[in-house]
C-alpha cells in the first residue's frame, strides 16, 4: 500500500513530517557553532525542532496505522521506555535527561526517515538531497581553513577561542592547521564527514550527476577528512576502500590481493624510511601516548578495575560532562548496565526482523555509515554525540532500491 497517492491530507502530512526533517537535520551540524555564540539560543532551537517532528510523527502515525508503522513504533515505545527508566535512575537527574534527548534525537529521526522510505520516497530523497548539501558546505569549509583560518576563527565565538586552540593552531598551511569547520572539534568533523561521504554515491545511483561533479565531490570530502589530521578517520577510510573493492570486485580476488598488498608494501616502505616516517608521524601527531590510545588505555583499565554490582543496572543516563569513557560500548555498560544491554540487543533483533519481514528497502550503501559508526564508537563517547548518530542512522536506514526512479 502506497499512502502517498492515498489523498490530498497524506501528502500533506508527509510534506511536514519531511520539512519538519530537513530542519533538525539540516542544522544539527551548526548547533555546536551556535551554542558557542548562545548556549540558551542553541538549546532552544534544537529543543523546538525536536517538538516540531515530534508533533509531525504523531500526526503521521496516528493516520497511517498501517501494520508495519504499528509494530516500528511499539518497538520505538519500548526503547524510549527502558531509555525513560534508566534516565529516572540517576543519581544526577537534570544531566540524565540532557542525555536522553541526546538518544531520542536520532529514534525519532530514524522513525521518521522510515516512513518516509517506506510511504513516501521522494520526500525521504529531498531529505537526503539537503543533507548532501550540508556536507559539500561543511566541507568546503573545512578546505578554507586550510588555506585562509581567519574565515573559521571569525564563525566561531572569540569566547571559544583558547578552547579551540588547543585542537587546531590556525596557522596557514600548518601540520596542526586541524580543521574544525563549524564544529569545534576535528575528530567529530572526521568522523561526521566520513559517514556522510556514501550519500555521494548513493545520490548519485538515484539521480545521476555524471562522474564528474560525482568524483569533484568525492575528493573535496576526502581532502577535507584528510584535513582534520584524524587518525581514526583515516583508518577507517582505509576500511571504507577495502569494503569498496571487495563490493565492486568481489570476483577478482586477484585485484583485492593485489590493492591490499599494494597498501601494505607502502606502509612498510614508509616505515622503513626514517625521514618520511618522521614527517608523517609529526603529521599524524604520534607520540609517546599514541600508543596507549592517548590515555584511553587508562581509562578502559580503570573501567574494568573498579566493576561493581552497578554493572548489572548501570548508574542511569547521563551525557559524559562528569565521566569519559572515550569508549560507546563501556560507557553504554556504565549507563544502562547489562541488563539494559541485553534488553536494547533483544528489541534490536526484534527491529531487525521487523524489516525484513516487511521487506524494508535497505540502501546498497548503509554498510560504509555503519562501520563507520561502529568503529568509531571504540575510540570515543560518539553514541552522545547527536549529530553523528543521527546522520548514521539516517543514512543507513534510508530505503532505496535499484528500480526505484525520481520523477521531480
Amino acid at each position: 500500500m502506497n499512502l502517498l497517492n492515498s489523498n490530498d491530507t497524506y501528502k500533506n502530512q508527509f510534506n511536514f513530517l519531511r520539512l519538519s526533517s530537513s530542519i533538525l537535520l539540516g542544522c544539527m551540524p551548526f548547533f555546536p557553532l551556535i551554542k558557542e555564540w548562545s548556549l540558551n539560543l542553541g538549546n532552544m532551537l534544537e529543543i523546538i525542532f525536536i517538538l516540531l517532528l515530534f508533533i509531525a510523527l504523531i500526526r503521521t502515525i496516528a493516520t497511517n496505522n498501517t501494520k508495519f508503522i504499528i509494530n516500528v513504533v511499539i518497538l520505538y515505545s519500548a526503547i524510549i521506555t527502558i531509555l525513560v527508566l534508566f534516565t529516572l535512575g540517576s543519581k544526577d537527574i537534570i544531566d540524565s535527561i540532557s542525555a536522553l534527548r541526546l538518544y531520542i534525537e536520532p529514534l525519532i529521526i530514524s522513525l521518521s526517515i522510515i516512513i518516509l522510505s517506506k510511504y513516501s520516497w521522494t520526500d525521504a530523497f529531498k531529505i537526503l538531497k539537503l543533507s548532501l548539501l550540508v556536507l559539500l558546505t561543511i566541507s568546503s569549509l573545512a578546505i578554507v581553513q586550510f588555506v585562509y583560518p581567519k574565515l573559521i576563527v571569525n564563525i566561531h565565538s572569540p569566547d571559544y577561542y583558547s578552547i579551540l586552540r588547543w585542537k587546531t593552531d590556525f596557522i596557514a598551511f600548518s601540520n596542526y592547521n586541524r580543521s574544525i569547520s563549524v564544529f569545534n572539534d576535528p575528530n567529530v568533523l572526521a568522523l561526521y564527514l566520513l559517514i556522510s561521504l556514501p550519500s555521494i554515491f548513493l545520490f548519485d545511483k538515484i539521480r545521476k550527476i555524471g562522474n564528474l561533479k560525482k568524483y569533484l565531490f568525492v575528493l573535496l570530502v576526502i581532502a577535507a577528512i584528510i584535513l582534520t589530521n584524524s587518525r581514526q578517520a583515516l583508518v577507517i577510510l582505509l576500511f571504507y576502500f577495502v569494503i569498496f573493492l571487495i563490493k565492486n570486485f568481489k570476483g577478482n580476488m586477484f585485484l583485492i590481493s593485489f590493492a591490499s598488498g599494494g597498501i601494505l608494501v607502502n606502509i612498510l616502505y614508509i616505515l622503513g624510511k626514517n625521514e618520511i616516517r618522521e614527517r608523517i608521524f609529526d603529521w599524524l601527531r604520534f607520540r609517546n601516548d599514541t600508543v596507549g590510545l592517548n590515555g584511553r588505555s587508562e581509562d578502559w583499565t580503570y573501567f574494568f578495575n573498579n566493576i561493581d554490582k552497578s554493572i548489572f543496572f548501570g548508574n542511569g543516563l547521563n551525557t559524559g560532562r562528569s565521566i569519559s569513557m572515550e569508549n560507546s560500548y563501556l560507557l553504554l555498560v556504565s549507563q544502562i548496565g547489562v541488563i539494559g544491554l541485553i534488553l536494547l540487543f533483544i528489541l534490536f533483533a526484534g527491529f531487525i526482523f521487523i524489516l525484513t519481514s516487511y521487506n524494508y528497502p535497505i540502501n546498497g550503501y548503509a554498510i560504509y555509515p555503519l562501520i563507520a559508526f561502529v568503529l568509531s564508537c571504540i575510540v570515543g563517547d560518539y553514541i552522545l554525540i547527536s549529530v553523528i548518530s543521527s546522520i548514521a542512522i539516517f543514512l543507513v536506514l534510508f530505503g532505496y532500491k535499484r528500480d526505484e526512479e525520481v520523477f521531480n
